[in-house]
């Protein structure tokens, strides 16, 4: 069909395209062609057209075929009009939300929506989750349905079932059911396999059934959480869940937390699984040795006494692993050769250095220079110095922000902010930024300020 667009109107849809509505002219979001032609490629521009398109059957007819969701800006009387709901609904199931009480009672309706996300039950009527048709057809195509179904369909096996084998959606199931379901072997087994986070749900007597606890770990090793305590104090469960499964270490027993092979396990998956050795452990100066020779970020939950020993700092600190700087003790942030390495490798960590060498001038310039943003942990001293505020606004314009006020009110380390980041205008002082001559020169300079 030949296009009744004008050729300005053509044209701008050819630059800006169909996705920026918002920025349309006034003049044609009010003119029917150019927004037939919109919504009809656009469902969602339904939202800028001019509002008498919005209660506009053809226009809203076709934006909801384009994007059923475009349904929420339909207006009266197009959003009664039952074609044009049935056309969203088959557009995009999740549309029953925005149609009226009447449509999401009408079984027709809702069963289109449910075949197309049967999460779209959340928006039918009570009434319709309570009828088998719709409850069967949402849950076959989407387990998110199970938990709006009504009391009878969610407290059934059957429809328990059905749920579980969906693959489609998410959430919990055994959430949402009966006490009964919860008692049920057979369908708790299936769950914990599918899910091994529905363990949470099983009745305490299914906590304790090692086959079904052992399904659950195998399928997410941090279900082991929801496990009967026996299971979170026996080896060979928590050599299985740990492999995998590093920090749910935090689940079992202290015994298990203090035994060094499945600490060792646990933190072979990750670092952070250390957190919950025991402080018997986290204390163990042998054992720690050894865990930095794996991972050196272990480092972070050693005890304050190794943390605060300079050899095991050693240990874990060097010029491209810093990160131990910051857990260590004062004494040892203030010695200046390991401070330097620390802001070297990153600029931030002069936040951790001691106080006394935050006015060290070669030390923050170093800082500064790998990031602009550590001018704000230098002393008043040097935030006050010119050269190191310039170095901080070359690596980022916005640290202008920490700059001494008399240096906000500098044209020369404005403009140096200025030409990194245009944004960092707002952190000149008032003056600056009123200085018609100053702003001028700067987009003489090729600075744009406002885009």
């Amino acid at each position: 069909m030949k296009s009744k667009l004008s050729l300005e109107q053509r044209s701008w849809l050819q630059e800006h395209g169909f996705y920026s509505p918002s920025n349309a002219p006034l003049e044609y979001l009010k003119d029917k062609n150019f927004a037939l032609e919109l919504c009809s490629e656009n469902g969602n521009a339904l939202e800028y057209v001019d509002v008498q398109f919005r209660c506009d059957e053809e226009i809203v007819m076709a934006a909801v075929q384009s994007s059923g969701r475009a349904l929420e800006y339909a207006e009266l009387p197009a959003a009664r009009n039952r074609d044009i709901v049935l056309a969203a609904v088959n557009e995009s199931g999740s549309a029953l939300r925005y149609a009226s009480e009447l449509f999401r009672d009408d079984k027709e309706i809702v069963l289109k929506a449910v075949q197309n996300d049967g999460g779209a039950l959340e928006y039918a009527t009570q009434k319709l989750q309570n009828d088998e048709e719709v409850v069967r057809l949402a849950c076959t195509n989407s387990k998110s349905a199970f938990r709006y179904a009504g009391e009878a369909f969610r407290f059934n096996p059957e429809i328990v079932a059905l749920a579980l084998q969906c693959e489609d959606g998410w959430g919990s199931i055994l959430e949402y059911s009966s006490e009964e379901i919860r008692a049920n072997r057979d369908l708790v087994l299936k769950a914990v396999t599918i899910s091994g986070s529905e363990l949470e749900y099983a009745t305490e007597h299914l906590q304790s059934d090692e086959e079904i606890v052992i399904k659950a770990i195998e399928e997410s090793g941090s279900a082991i959480r929801y496990a009967h305590s026996s299971f979170r104090d026996r080896d060979d469960i928590a050599k299985k869940v740990l492999i995998e499964s590093g920090s749910s270490l935090e689940y079992f027993s202290t015994r298990i937390r203090n035994t060094k092979e499945l600490v060792q396990i646990a933190c072979e998956d990750g670092w952070y699984a250390f957190r919950y050795a025991s402080q018997a452990l986290q204390d163990d100066e042998e054992f720690v040795r050894q865990l930095l020779e794996h991972n050196k970020s272990n480092f972070e939950y050693a005890s304050e006494r190794l943390r605060y020993n300079p050899d095991i700092f050693k240990l874990a600190f060097d010029e491209d692993n810093t990160d131990s700087f910051q857990y260590t003790s004062e004494a040892i942030r203030s010695n200046r050769e390991f401070a330097e390495i620390a802001v070297n490798d990153n600029g931030s960590n002069l936040q951790y250095v001691d106080g006394s060498l935050r006015n060290d001038e070669e030390l923050v310039i170093q800082a500064v220079f790998k990031s602009g943003y550590a001018l704000e942990y230098a002393s008043a001293t040097l935030q006050a110095k010119k050269d190191v505020v310039i170095t901080a606004v070359k690596s980022k314009g916005s640290a202008l922000r920490y700059a001494s006020p008399e240096l906000r009110d500098d044209e020369e380390v404005v403009r140096n902010a200025m030409m990194k980041d245009s944004s960092s205008i707002q952190y000149a002082s008032p003056r600056l930024r009123s200085n018609k001559e100053f702003i001028c020169s700067l987009i003489d300079q090729g600075i744009e300020l406002f885009g």
